[in-house]
């Protein structure tokens, strides 16, 4: 996997974020092109809490949103977009009190996010996705491991756009190289082979801290193993930089785009978002 330079996003003062992409690090392959984020009229709607008191004194802090837009049909067989929103209740820490674990909340929109209905919790989900079969996998976000290698993965799947879940235990995420933990986070891609690719950060052994990797499922979300390169190293996406909670998209020309989030260790300090995207998979 070949990646483009690493540039900060930079926010303008008319609160537009404007993400360039301007050349590949290797001078066969180049282009332009330019993605605009319109954050100057954001649309607010709100999700009811069912109750949860979202404050710092109950640890119950909203984190990691992940949305899917599914093709949904209605009673006379016409399609329209439903939102499936999941996010994380309680921060993703390991200081939490004793009794107090992470979950996570659901909701619906049949209306394009003007109104929301929120359901029980279910799992800590982290990527997840609708593949072209129809079915719906979601992968659990923190993993415990068996050894420094091996890591046992619950994964969920759903035939009826996220109404019902199926809980699967079965699932494995293997690494070559020792790991002291990961996060399987947001986004996942399906190409057309059926081969299934997420982000996930990751601290190997030889690391001190968290980085962005890209893992491989070539068994529809079972087992998953790092993208490696020709050294049989893990290939890290952005390269020289500290980065977690990076974000996954094949665009429109089959490139692969991964956003990510620098990380700090002031809370009060918000660093540019990173991005890098590859041209060969």
């Amino acid at each position: 996997m070949n990646h483009l330079k690493i540039i900060p996003l930079s926010k303008w003062p008319s609160l537009f974020l404007s993400l360039s992409i301007l050349s590949c690090l290797f001078s066969e392959k180049s282009y332009a092109q330019t993605l605009v984020i319109d954050a100057s009229a954001p649309r607010v709607t709100s999700i009811a809490s069912n109750g949860l008191d979202l404050s710092s004194t109950t640890y119950n802090y909203v984190r990691v949103p992940e949305l899917l837009a599914l093709d949904t049909m209605k009673a006379d067989g016409t399609f329209y977009k439903s939102l499936l929103l999941m996010w994380s209740i309680y921060i993703d820490s390991a200081t939490l009190p004793a009794g107090i674990t992470p979950k996570v909340k659901t909701a619906w929109s049949a209306n394009q996010g003007s109104s929301w209905t929120v359901s029980a919790n279910v799992a800590r989900l982290g990527s997840s996705m609708k593949t072209k079969s129809g079915k719906i996998i979601a992968l659990e976000f923190k993993p415990d491991y068996v050894d420094q290698h091996n890591f046992p993965l619950a994964y969920y799947t759903s035939v009826n756009n996220g109404s019902s879940w199926v809980k699967h235990t079965d699932g494995m995420i293997q690494f070559p190289q020792a790991v002291y933990g990961l996060r399987m986070h947001k986004s996942m891609i399906e190409e057309p082979d059926g081969s299934l690719y997420t982000s996930a950060y990751v601290r190997y052994t030889f690391s001190t801290t968290f980085r962005t990797y890209v893992l491989k499922s070539i068994d529809g979300g079972k087992t998953w193993q790092p993208m490696l390169n020709g050294s049989g190293a893990p290939i890290e996406i952005s390269q020289t930089s500290t980065t977690d909670e990076g974000s996954l998209a094949r665009c429109p020309d089959g490139s692969w785009l991964m956003v990510m989030k620098q990380v700090t260790s002031d809370p009060d300090v918000t660093l540019p978002l990173l991005y890098s995207r590859s041209t060969n998979k």
